[in-house]
């Protein structure tokens, strides 16, 4: 039987986590479709759990492949030289599934300084430059860098999921269906699983307004997320969000 930590004096979410030495590969993919023209971004990546630090979850997530399909753009170099900043994260997470710091800000921010550099050399221009004061603002602090890598784009989709949650952006999903294989408890006021990780299921979320229409799924299998899908659809751009456990 496979070794759990539960997350100490929190009884509200028994949140069941892996050993520490537990790592699981996950592929990543978002599609973005904006004026009949598509982005597409694959990322394949190690999320291990290394420990509680003052009640406090520590992960690190490591990119172990990247890939951007965007014929529009032309070169796509830029976006790969700020995708490889952050091919090393270490973060906290809290009881509740939202990463509250970046352990490793300052490397993070070192490796932005060397990638501006190297992107100064090669390309000129007011697009490029316009593009670098956009990141240089992103990177400045710990509350732009967190607010990014909690993003559906990066990994905000992985943590809600793990967790049970849906979009966390309003308006909240309005029709519910929960398909279970075996018993799992779920808290209709909060709207999230109280044991996200205790039972194999599959959680499908919808919402319509006049605005957008939202559907999320997630599927826990063996005690760990297992893929997890969400699509936002409005009148000028359609998004999709997808991922699936590589480990078995």
């Amino acid at each position: 039987m496979t070794k759990t930590n539960t997350l100490q004096n929190h009884n509200e979410v028994q949140i069941l986590l892996p050993t520490q030495s537990g790592v699981k590969e996950y592929q990543f993919k978002n599609v973005s479709t904006k004026n009949k023209l598509t982005t597409t971004v694959f990322k394949k990546v190690a999320i291990g759990f290394s420990g509680i630090e003052n009640n406090l979850l520590r992960y690190q997530l490591i990119c172990l492949d990247y890939d951007i399909e965007a014929k529009h753009l032309g070169s796509t170099t830029i976006l790969r030289k700020v995708a490889n900043v952050f091919n090393e994260v270490k973060i906290y997470v809290n009881q509740n599934g939202t990463i509250t710091s970046i352990i490793n800000l300052k490397q993070l921010q070192e490796r932005w300084q060397n990638a501006k550099k190297e992107l100064l050399e090669m390309n000129e221009g007011a697009t490029l430059l316009d593009f670098l004061s956009d990141t240089d603002e992103l990177m400045e602090n710990q509350e732009n860098v967190l607010k990014f890598v909690s993003s559906k784009e990066m990994y905000g989709l992985y943590f809600n999921s793990c967790w049970g949650y849906h979009d966390i952006n309003k308006p909240r999903f309005e029709e519910l269906e929960i398909h279970i294989e075996k018993r799992i408890l779920y808290d209709q006021h909060t709207q999230h699983l109280q044991k996200p990780y205790s039972q194999d299921a599959t959680l499908v979320l919808k919402s319509n307004n006049d605005k957008k229409q939202k559907v999320s799924e997630i599927t826990y299998k063996n005690n760990q997320l297992q893929e997890a899908f969400l699509e936002i659809i409005s009148p000028t751009k359609t998004s999709k969000y997808s991922i699936i456990c590589l480990t078995t």
